[in-house]
């Protein structure tokens, strides 16, 4: 059935070749579209805000929040 349509939109590269392997769909018919990021996670400048935050949760003045599962292909070591 899903080779039948004209365009696949796919959330990441990785779907993308996930969908490519499993399903034989051509390359040029999956469009990866990255989903939109909300306004709550907008980069916060407020010093002050930053300040309480870092004081309530006991951060360091330098530090890496990674929120996701670990695993090989998200090259965490990478990021880091």
């Amino acid at each position: 059935m899903i080779k039948r349509y004209d365009h696949i939109v796919a959330v990441s590269e990785n779907t993308k070749k996930d969908i490519i392997k499993l399903f034989r769909i051509p390359e040029e018919k999956i469009h990866v579209i990255h989903s939109g990021i909300g306004l709550e996670f907008q980069v916060i400048t407020d010093e002050s805000y930053l300040k309480k935050i870092q004081a309530k949760y006991n951060l360091p003045d330098k530090f890496i929040f990674y929120l996701g599962t670990i695993e090989p292909r998200k090259n965490i070591q990478g990021v880091i």
